[in-house]
């Protein structure tokens, strides 16, 4: 009997991945890169507290669960460090106490408007070198666009002089694009607006620091996936698909590549970013799952 209250669609939704099955005498091989954007953001910031926590080896939701509870490290609940995980995804990029309750209850977590501004106030005096950022991309996005020029931080190049186009060049050497920048003005002050791509069409778009910082974050997390993705090529990984920070190859029932051999492929130093620390890890199935 099927019960009332089931959710057709969420059931749906929590089988999709185990379709993807592979052949007869084969298996997936999915790797992922963990926590890649806390990691680019603490390095593009250059947040010496956050960078230590993953030099350390440590779980950067603990180690904020311990800002939040003042407990030792050894000490955090799994439900603390549930409750430091959605604050630590969400709050880097300049997340609002409204945005965060949203984000928090994807994560079986429940926080008051109170405790969404407490913590909010918590990670950016916990990791300042972030806040900072925000306000300095956007800076630099503005005086470009402004000033029809060009000028470069944070191993970033920020190009106003094309009226069409403004460009942030990443350390990759790839460029993000925004297209017809302006100014407007609104109750706020100035934004940086732009023309993009929304589910009715084309239409005036505002960014603020935050929302650029993210742009970055993710645009670089993206390059690091290709490179990976480059180098298990050439080692010989047939990659049938990729899921955000994750690659999917299909390697023959017998096969002398190994998991271990993907995560290095992953792994293998950036020339434009040899400082950037990164992990990855993985499992081997004839189907595939959430790892």
């Amino acid at each position: 009997m099927i019960p009332k209250n089931l959710d057709t669609m969420q059931c749906i939704k929590s089988t999709l991945r185990s379709v993807c099955r592979t052949d007869d005498g084969s298996l997936l091989m999915p790797c992922d890169l963990s926590g890649i954007e806390t990691r680019v953001l603490a390095w593009l910031a250059k947040c010496e507290k956050l960078l230590q926590v993953y030099r350390d080896g440590k779980d950067p939701y603990i180690s904020f669960a311990v800002e939040m509870f003042k407990v030792p490290y050894a000490d955090v609940t799994s439900e603390q460090r549930q409750y430091g995980k959605p604050i630590v995804l969400g709050c880097g990029f300049q997340m609002g106490s409204a945005r965060l309750q949203e984000s928090a209850a994807t994560y079986g977590v429940v926080f008051s408007d109170e405790e969404c501004q407490k913590y909010i106030k918590l990670y950016r005096e916990t990791y300042p070198e972030i806040a900072n950022l925000w306000g300095r991309m956007e800076t630099f996005a503005k005086t470009a666009v402004r000033d029809r020029r060009s000028g470069k931080a944070y191993g970033l190049t920020f190009n106003g002089t094309n009226k069409k186009i403004f460009s942030i060049t990443l350390p990759s050497g790839r460029a993000l694009h925004y297209h017809s920048p302006r100014l407007v003005k609104d109750n706020y002050g100035l934004k940086l607006a732009y023309d993009g791509i929304e589910t009715k069409g084309w239409s005036i778009r505002t960014t603020h620091g935050g929302k650029i910082v993210e742009n970055i974050v993710q645009a670089i997390s993206r390059d690091i996936l290709l490179a990976g993705m480059v180098n298990a090529y050439r080692k010989g990984f047939k990659i049938v698909g990729h899921v955000h920070d994750e690659l999917i190859p299909e390697v023959p029932n017998g096969s002398s590549l190994t998991l271990e051999d993907l995560r290095q492929c992953m792994l293998a130093p950036l020339d434009w970013a040899p400082d950037l620390q990164i992990d990855a890890a993985g499992y081997v199935s004839t189907f595939y799952k959430k790892g």
